[in-house]
């Protein structure tokens, strides 16, 4: 039997391969490191927050509510971001209402707390704020933001909990659909049929680092133009009874808290009217946190829990703002598939100005 010969590896290759990784190694960390200084210099938000022990957010483990870090003040060239004692964005307000006070409180997730907005002055509350000033010379008036990036049904209810002591004579829900991700995680989860899912260990990417994030959006178009059947999830075998569960109980809170409540329909950048590419670029950031739709599901999606909105105030006779119908699509308006351009805030400003303009106290203030 002719014995296997073994090749030895020169040392000249391995040196190479050696040299090659390191470079490798090398441009990935100066990669990541000017994308944490741009972004430190554009937004004020960067692991530098972190190594200085001041990052944007902090989690309350007794509240069980992610909030801004409180009194912060992260500036950049295109964004600042100021939070109160609270870890709200904005100013701080006392408990104590001053006599005549009207305070409206927003409650929500990124969109509210204005993920594009520059300033705080610049978000939808702020906004908000001025045309209800305006139409109420006589009193003060505040608006709460009340929105925090990311937040669920769950963490608004116990976002309205936390905010109860400061009195708002009215709340504003724009709850965001940020439980969606829920669906493609279960279709993730899933195992095919005649087949069984044994969990492994993975290795998750830091979330600090802003060159996966990047890579990760910027190629949702090829790895997601039509989901596999693996993670579709279609629309007729979708559980919302969750969803559903989750609004009654942020509605059954603010009832028992004594707050009077608006609800507000979540809008849209992406329309069926518009061409169907110009649907598939709207809609990039939306398909990369739900990779399991189409854009045509998508659609299909907002449609239906926006019906569940209606229907939840409908039950209850609450008032009703339609930012779905009444903030038309396209980039004027939406900086990307969901959140507000300075243009569509304004917009959606007046629109709930609009919306609760018949609810406003009428008389002078004392």
């Amino acid at each position: 039997m002719k014995p296997v010969r073994h090749e030895a590896v020169a040392p000249s290759s391995l040196a190479r391969a050696g040299r090659a990784l390191a470079w490798a190694v090398l441009l990935a960390v100066l990669l990541e490191l000017g994308l944490q200084v741009r972004s430190h210099l554009r937004f004020g938000q960067s692991v530098f927050n972190l190594a200085a022990e001041k990052p944007l957010y902090r989690y309350d483990e007794k509240l069980r509510l992610k909030l801004l870090t409180p009194s912060i003040d992260h500036r950049g060239s295109e964004a600042h971001i100021a939070s109160n004692s609270m870890g709200l964005r904005g100013p701080d307000l006392p408990l104590a209402k001053a006599p005549g006070e009207y305070r409206v409180a927003v409650v929500g997730a990124s969109s509210v707390m204005g993920a594009y907005s520059k300033t705080n002055d610049l978000t939808l509350a702020a906004l908000l704020q001025a045309r209800l000033r305006a139409a109420l010379p006589d009193r003060p008036v505040h608006v709460i933001n009340a929105g925090i990036a990311g937040a669920s049904l769950g963490a608004q209810e116990r976002m309205l909990r936390y905010i109860a002591p400061l009195q708002p004579d009215l709340v504003i829900l724009y709850p965001g659909f940020n439980d969606f991700a829920a669906y493609c995680k279960a279709s993730q989860d899933k195992p095919a049929s005649g087949s069984t899912r044994w969990p492994l260990h993975t290795v998750a990417m830091p979330t600090f680092l802003l060159s996966a994030d990047l890579l990760l959006k910027n190629t949702v178009a090829l790895r997601r133009a039509v989901p596999d059947d693996s993670t579709n999830t279609p629309i007729a075998q979708l559980d919302t009874s969750v969803f559903r569960r989750g609004f009654d109980q942020l509605l059954d809170t603010a009832k028992a808290l004594g707050l009077q409540t608006v609800v507000a329909t979540v809008a849209r950048s992406y329309r069926r009217s518009q061409p169907e590419e110009e649907q598939q670029r709207l809609a990039a950031t939306a398909r990369y946190y739900l990779p399991c739709f189409t854009v045509a599901e998508l659609h299909q999606v907002h449609r239906l829990h926006n019906d569940i909105l209606r229907a939840a105030a409908a039950a209850r006779q609450l008032p009703l703002v339609e930012l779905s119908r009444e903030v038309p699509g396209g980039p004027r308006y939406f900086a990307d598939a969901n959140h507000f351009t300075e243009a569509g805030e304004r917009l959606a400003a007046d629109v709930l100005f609009n919306g609760i303009r018949d609810r406003l106290p009428s008389s002078p203030a004392p």
